[in-house]
């Protein structure tokens, strides 16, 4: 991991995005996204803990990376079981799911495992 890869709320755009089908929770994976960075031109992988239900021409869109700290990567990940209790989500106590897995599919493992640096974090617009 290198989580100084990707800046908070960096531009980026799709090169490639691998969604399992699974439930991430009961299951414990994280998918993986490789972005290039609209800033420096770096590739990177983004290991995210949910299904973005991205789309094929999704490539096409300019993203925001979300660090685990970004209140937008800590309000998606809230439980949303009492919302009342959120008052500040900036003092909100949210933990960034910590799994040992990554889903993929073999027929992309070469472009999968790559050497590029990797964060954790979301996608996402600002708008």
């Amino acid at each position: 991991m290198n989580p100084s890869a990707l800046k908070d709320g960096e531009h980026i755009k799709l090169i490639f995005a691998f969604i399992g089908d699974a439930n991430h929770d009961a299951d414990k994976y994280y998918d993986q996204i490789i972005v290039v960075s609209q800033e420096t031109g770096d590739t990177c992988n983004i290991l995210v803990p949910v299904n973005h239900a991205l789309k094929h021409d999704d490539g096409d869109k300019v993203f925001n990376y979300f660090s685990p700290e970004n209140p937008m990567a800590k309000l998606f990940m809230f439980d949303t079981g009492e919302p009342r209790s959120l008052t500040n989500i900036d003092s909100t106590k949210v933990e960034f799911p910590k799994y040992q897995k990554v889903a993929y599919d073999s027929k992309y493992r070469a472009l999968l495992n790559n050497k590029h640096p990797t964060v954790l974090g979301l996608i996402g617009t600002e708008n």
